[in-house]
């Protein structure tokens, strides 16, 4: 028989082989599972980002004119971002998500002024690195639906592949093609083109489509990203849904889109509801991390109730308008439900925070501008930003949790979201002089980098 003194010298060569033939080096392990600190395998990650919705139409933020139960309901089984933001648009948004850096770093500070781009994002000189890549390296099996919007996908079917997507279903768009972005879309399927599918709902055409890539990936890490067509202009009457009659005057012509807009909305609930339920069947609710967000702002035409308050959509506006929006979490048994953390958070963020989950580095040869929340998910107090940057062309804002800067160092009280009040120089105090400061030394960092 051994002796305790023998046998523990046989368990260490034993580990310290096992660890030579695997090709570990000590501390390589926790990297590889430090997003999951009971060291199961690494979470699989859901990123939901609707097109054109403002914090104000959600329920679980007070929004009152659209029902959405079950974005209500990924709220209350987790946590909801107050004081979250995109960019003001739709491309400089999806480049600043994929990167984790601002968008006028790989120069989309603005929509292009023709569409679709005309020579696809991220190949400049220095290629861009995407969350997909990084988790695509870890392990990750990595698949997309939606909308691209980052170039022309007829002439770069390969750029989503280029990007870390190894499976993807995307609307594309012909010129003068843009009304079928739902009903009888056009899709790009794992290369394969499809031109008018008819009788196909596009947003469902996506969801079934990421839908069955969970269930093909269930036994493995898996990243899912839904860039949603939804509920983008150009709208239509969506499933189960009654055509509204045809308009016969402008005020008709408003009062229909916005019960159009109603419709879509949610119609995108349900989706939202439908990809969690396949979720929680699979049994992978508590290893899946799930994130539901939007690109930018509402539409300027459309007037959404707030509490007891109108707020009218500002999408393209760099203030909270175009810029605030919904960001709610699930991830049960690590976050704690019914919480809402007031702590600022931009979408540069997510980047670094899949990248911490799933044992990745974040990329040292470049400006990462995103700050990993993942502590916070955790219910740790983690390292909060104090400022969160939004530029739509020559329009630039810094803006902090009371006050904001503008481009030309214009201060602004954020007391009131919705209706930033001016605070000239010499007004409002200390407490206005010192945020002026803070967030001047800010934009002057930002400024720099441009």
């Amino acid at each position: 028989m051994l002796n305790r003194r023998s046998l523990v010298r046989m368990m260490t060569a034993l580990v310290i082989g096992l660890t030579t033939v695997s090709g570990y080096e000590p501390g390589s392990v926790a990297a590889e599972t430090r997003g999951n600190q009971s060291g199961k395998r690494k979470p699989n990650v859901i990123l939901i980002m609707v097109d054109d919705l403002g914090a104000e139409c959600i329920g679980c933020y007070g929004g009152k004119s659209y029902k959405t139960p079950r974005i209500d309901a990924l709220a209350a089984a987790g946590l909801r971002f107050d004081n979250a933001f995109s960019q003001p648009v739709c491309a400089p948004t999806r480049a600043c998500v994929l990167s984790g850096r601002y968008p006028f770093r790989s120069e989309v500070a603005t929509n292009p002024s023709t569409y679709p781009f005309k020579v696809p994002w991220g190949r400049g000189k220095k290629p861009e690195i995407t969350f997909a890549k990084l988790m695509k390296e870890k392990g990750y099996a990595t698949g997309i639906a939606g909308k691209w919007q980052l170039c022309h996908l007829e002439r770069n079917p390969e750029h989503l592949a280029e990007c870390g997507f190894e499976k993807h279903r995307m609307w594309w768009r012909k010129k003068g093609a843009a009304h079928y972005l739902y009903w009888n879309p056009d899709s790009l399927e794992d290369g394969v083109f499809h031109s008018r599918m008819e009788g196909v709902f596009g947003p469902d055409h996506e969801c079934d489509y990421l839908i069955d890539f969970i269930r093909s990936n269930k036994d493995k890490p898996f990243l899912a990203y839904w860039p949603m067509t939804l509920v983008h202009t150009t709208l239509q009457v969506p499933p189960g849904s009654i055509e509204p009659r045809p308009p016969k005057s402008k005020e008709e012509r408003k009062r229909r889109s916005r019960l159009l807009h109603t419709m879509n909305v949610e119609y995108m609930d349900k989706l939202v509801g439908r990809l969690t339920d396949a979720v929680d069947e699979l049994g992978l609710a508590e290893n899946t991390l799930i994130i539901f967000t939007a690109d930018n702002g509402t539409h300027r035409w459309i007037i959404s109730l707030l509490d007891d308050r109108e707020i009218q959509g500002g999408k393209g506006s760099v203030f909270d308008k175009g810029t605030r929006v919904p960001f709610v979490v699930r991830w049960m048994g690590t976050v704690k439900p019914g919480r809402v953390l007031e702590d600022l958070v931009d979408l540069s963020d997510i980047l670094p925070t899949f990248a911490e989950l799933a044992g990745a580095e974040v990329p040292q040869d470049r400006v990462i501008d995103g700050r990993s929340f993942a502590r916070q998910l955790r219910g740790e107090a983690g390292d909060p930003r104090q400022w969160v940057y939004t530029q739509n062309a020559e329009k630039k804002l810094v803006r902090g949790k009371k006050w904001s800067l503008d481009q030309d160092n214009k201060l602004y009280d954020m007391t009131d979201r919705y209706s930033p009040k001016e605070v000239a120089p010499g007004e409002g105090g200390a407490a206005a002089e010192a945020a002026r400061k803070q967030l001047k030394a800010a934009m002057d960092k930002i400024g720099g980098s441009i």
